[in-house]
């Protein structure tokens, strides 16, 4: 920030600016699907692969981790390199959706 020579108040010079989506990719650490406490649905594979499939960028994207437990156990599985996706609205979108917006979460740098 600097002051504004052509008028009042300040000026902002960026060296950089990125859509939301590019600023999800470069700053999220991952993708984080809460289902503890919640009961996994009979086909959840199935929907979960017909979801992340369009958003997979292989060895590229950020990881997918899915938190399931119960009272007595919990535990954080990661999804393999090969389901690494992009953090699009799209994608959020229908997971918020299909899961529940409390329960997708993206954690950041």
């Amino acid at each position: 920030m600097t002051n504004n020579d052509y008028g009042e108040g300040l000026s902002v010079k960026a060296d950089k600016i990125l859509d939301i989506d590019e600023a999800r990719s470069l700053y999220g650490r991952g993708l984080f699907l809460d289902l503890s406490a919640g009961i996994i649905p009979e086909d959840f594979n199935k929907k979960l692969k017909v979801l992340l499939s369009p958003h997979r960028q292989i060895n590229q994207g950020s990881r997918v981790n899915i938190r399931y437990g119960l009272r007595e156990a919990e535990a954080m599985l990661s999804l393999g390199e090969n389901w690494r996706v992009n953090l699009s609205d799209d994608l959020l979108g229908s997971l918020k959706r299909e899961f529940g917006e409390k329960r997708v979460k993206i954690d950041y740098i």
